[in-house]
């Protein structure tokens, strides 16, 4: 439990509460406040913890953005779009080569974009 409380320091009283439960203690929720109280582990439901922007910081180099679309063009087909962004650095050149021979293998185009310039995709085909 104090090391739950420790570890995470988002979690409140209720969630380290159900916690435990889901792993077969059914020590009272007062028995959890209790403790963590003794130990000076505030038990109020939002603890101080990491800001949002904090928290991303530290986890941009695992989070992979991606998104995929169709493009409806003027002859009444479809072109499929596969869009990736690696949140820490924003640029497409953390691609490797052997990443985009996967995609050209299987006949898609890569467009790179300069950095800071999300627009200039738009017009690569010609506005």
């Amino acid at each position: 439990m104090l090391r739950m409380a420790r570890d995470n320091p988002f979690l409140g009283l209720r969630r380290i509460h159900g916690e435990l439960a889901g792993l077969g203690y059914r020590d009272a929720a007062s028995t959890v406040w209790r403790i963590l109280k003794q130990t000076n582990i505030d038990p109020a439901l939002q603890r101080s913890g990491p800001t949002w922007r904090q928290f991303l910081t530290a986890r941009a180099h695992t989070i992979l953005a991606t998104d995929f679309a169709t493009v409806d063009t003027l002859l009444f087909t479809w072109l499929y779009v596969l869009f990736m962004v690696e949140i820490s650095t924003h640029r497409d050149t953390k691609f490797t080569r052997a990443f985009d021979a996967v995609f050209t293998a299987e006949g898609i185009r890569i467009l790179l974009t300069p950095p800071q310039a999300p627009y200039a995709a738009r017009c690569s085909t010609g506005c």
